[in-house]
């Protein structure tokens, strides 16, 4: 017979795994938007590639990407990003919530 001790020591290092590996309260959630029409081996690259960044990211919050494949007027360009911003000048958590909700919009 296995001796208990032995036993309890490995259901305590078990439970502080379970514990230390826990899902945050806030996840990041990424959701991809395919523009392009991508085969299943490159969704599955973007797939993998969002569940990275989401499993080390804890931020509470929905990331909405347009993702995909296109070509280039230059055989040099390898790849390309853009992204968009907007700033407000508000005065008070109100008008900020007003000024992101019209946004959303």
């Amino acid at each position: 017979m296995e001796n208990p001790r032995l036993w309890a020591r490995r259901l305590s290092i078990g439970g502080a795994l379970c514990v230390s590996t826990a899902i945050p309260a806030f996840a990041l959630n990424i959701n991809l938007n395919d523009t392009s029409g991508m085969n299943a081996v490159q969704t599955a690259g973007f797939e993998e590639a969002a569940a990275f960044w989401e499993s080390m990211l804890g931020d509470g919050i929905d990331v909405n990407l347009d993702v995909g494949f296109g070509t280039f007027t230059s055989p040099l360009v390898l790849g390309a990003a853009s992204s968009n911003s907007a700033v407000y000048a508000v005065g008070g958590t109100g008008s900020v919530f007003s000024a992101l909700a019209t946004d959303a919009s």
